[in-house]
């Protein structure tokens, strides 16, 4: 009967082992998987922002030197422009009709 019990506390070290060993692995799996995705990210990365530097170069796009208060500003003379353009033919149209001297402008 000694044997037996012997043999019986043998069996359930060696499942004991096994079971450490699998979850060992797994761990090792788990591990080695998500440092592979780490890695396949990272080099999407790395690729996504060398396209988008292409994509800027070929475009000419790039980084713009000109701020939104710019263009706003480009914008407003431009429509000042346009509206100093049509004034100035309006005052010519008055010129040609007597209502403006020629010495005035």
């Amino acid at each position: 009967m000694h044997t037996r019990g012997g043999s019986s506390s043998r069996g359930q070290s060696g499942l004991g082992f096994g079971s450490r060993v699998s979850s060992l692995l797994l761990a090792m799996f788990a591990t080695m998987a998500t440092i592979y995705v780490a890695g396949r990210l990272w080099q999407d990365a790395e690729t996504r922002l060398h396209l988008v530097e292409e994509l800027d170069k070929r475009t000419g796009q790039g980084k713009s030197a000109v701020s939104v208060d710019d263009t706003l500003k480009i914008i407003a003379c431009r429509e000042q422009q346009k509206r100093l353009s049509a004034v100035e033919m309006e005052l010519a149209a008055a010129r040609q009709a007597g209502f403006v001297s020629n010495k005035a402008g």
